[in-house]
């Protein structure tokens, strides 16, 4: 459905009893009946972050996002709301979290983090709430890019336990107290407690190094001076103490063992990135599935089905992950009714319903669900790989990606003819080295079925 005021991407979803209530990035409220589809307008009182006077900030010379709606939360018969302020009396912004005044109809602050001091705004805003225990909620705070020397109080926020920037926060609802959890994140755009307890953060990396986190509390993850991804301006790994001044390499060795023993590593990373959001364990979909992990995301354009075991000893442990693509960049994932619903970065909403059934279906849409781990079809978007929009018959090499292999190239400049042809691409998954000895497309060891399914579907994206 998309029958939705909405302005930019963001937004998120709650589940009520038999509805979903939808706060769009704009701050409108929309309930959604999960059994008639009926839609309730104006739910919520609208929430106004002042997104709509922050292009006339003097303070703020560079703006990614005007602010925008990271949260909905519904628990014991209260809605919550976090978000990104702007006040331009002051020109400053803030992380808040309001809650819903039933007698009063309005929306109340319960949580503000101090100002941001940059002259810049950035994405990276965290903001995921979920229910912990009696009175208290925790939530994710991101570090909106708060990771470098502007010799300001806010440099390396993460790291610093009086900044609330790349945290996870615990709330007590009824008193406004707070405390830190953890430290040392980026992005969280997934939080949840898990039915044995677990905490479990999705994070977003780098250039890659997206994050699956178990939260311990006083754990530091590190950020910004470890990660499994790479600077943007190269693909160099980020594995640097600031300051240090390695004299000899004893010195740098014993620093970095200090710094591994220091900082816990992600239960599982995504590399290359899928820019991950919301992540909810399963309760009621299918007896297969129940209890596992649902990922979204956006880059990657799926959904993750990720089952976990926890040893004796509490580690949590991945025994799959299996990507379902869905063609769409996912903002966030409810469980409703036996439902899977999505929400979508251009504001629909989608809902998956499991089937047992073995026959293919010409709308399942999974078959590239491998490939989408590098490659998205947004034909703007070529950070990673080509994008697989508009591929069948293109001239190989010949996309606005920048980073074609020489192998590639050598095939562009030998036969400018050349085309993914049905056969072409048959030969290049089945056995990329062998079509272009050096390519850096690695082998994904597909069937000839499989290939087939695969080319099938990029001859819809044309």
């Amino acid at each position: 459905m998309n029958v939705f005021n909405t302005s930019g991407r963001g937004g998120a979803l709650t589940s009520v009893d038999d509805h979903i209530v939808y706060g769009t990035n704009n701050g409108d409220f929309f309930q959604i009946n999960t059994k008639t589809m009926e839609i309730v307008n104006n739910y919520l009182p609208h929430l106004d972050n002042g997104r709509a006077k922050i292009s006339a900030s003097k303070f703020y010379s560079y703006r990614e996002s005007q602010g925008r709606i990271h949260d909905v939360l519904h628990i014991d018969g209260d809605f919550y709301v976090s978000y990104d302020m702007y006040v331009s009396e002051s020109d400053r912004i803030h992380f808040e979290i309001s809650k819903y005044d039933k007698i009063k109809n309005l929306w109340l602050p319960i949580y503000k983090s101090v100002e941001l001091d940059t002259h810049y705004f950035a994405l990276g805003s965290g903001g995921k709430m979920t229910p912990y225990n009696e009175n208290n909620i925790l939530f994710s705070v991101g570090d909106f890019s708060l990771d470098r020397k502007n010799n300001l109080p806010s440099d390396f926020a993460a790291q610093n336990p009086l900044s609330p920037f790349g945290k996870v926060i615990k709330l007590n609802t009824i008193t406004g107290d707070n405390s830190i959890i953890s430290m040392g994140h980026r992005n969280n755009q997934g939080l949840t407690v898990l039915k044995n307890g677990s905490i479990i953060a999705s994070e977003h990396g780098p250039r890659g190094g997206d994050e699956l986190n178990h939260i311990k509390e006083k754990g530091n993850y590190g950020w910004p001076f470890i990660s499994f991804g790479t600077h943007y301006n190269s693909y160099k790994l980020i594995d640097s103490i600031p300051y240090a001044k390695f004299k000899d390499d004893y010195t740098k060795k014993k620093i970095l063992n200090e710094r591994q023993r220091k900082y816990i590593e992600p239960f599982y990373s995504f590399v290359p990135s899928i820019a991950p959001t919301d992540i909810i364990q399963i309760n009621n979909i299918h007896p297969l599935w129940n209890s596992n992990l649902l990922l979204g995301s956006l880059k990657a354009m799926s959904l993750f089905h990720i089952r976990i075991n926890t040893d004796k000893i509490g580690k949590i442990n991945v025994t799959f992950v299996e990507p379902i693509y869905i063609g769409s960049r996912i903002r966030d994932v409810e469980e409703n009714n036996g439902r899977i619903w999505i929400l979508l970065d251009d504001g629909s909403i989608s809902s998956l319903t499991p089937t047992d059934s073995k026959k293919p279906s010409t709308e399942n849409i999974s078959d590239l669900g491998s490939c989408m781990v590098c490659h998205t079809v947004d034909p703007e978007n070529n950070s990673a790989a080509p994008s697989l929009r508009n591929i069948f018959n293109r001239r190989i090499a010949t996309s606005s990606f920048d980073k074609y292999s020489n192998a590639l190239k050598l095939i562009k400049s030998t036969q400018p003819n050349f085309v993914w042809s049905n056969s072409n691409l048959t030969n290049f998954l089945i056995n990329p080295q062998l079509f272009a000895p050096g390519t850096t497309m690695p082998s994904m060891h597909l069937t000839k079925e499989a290939v087939k399914g695969i080319i099938a579907r990029l001859k819809t994206l044309n």
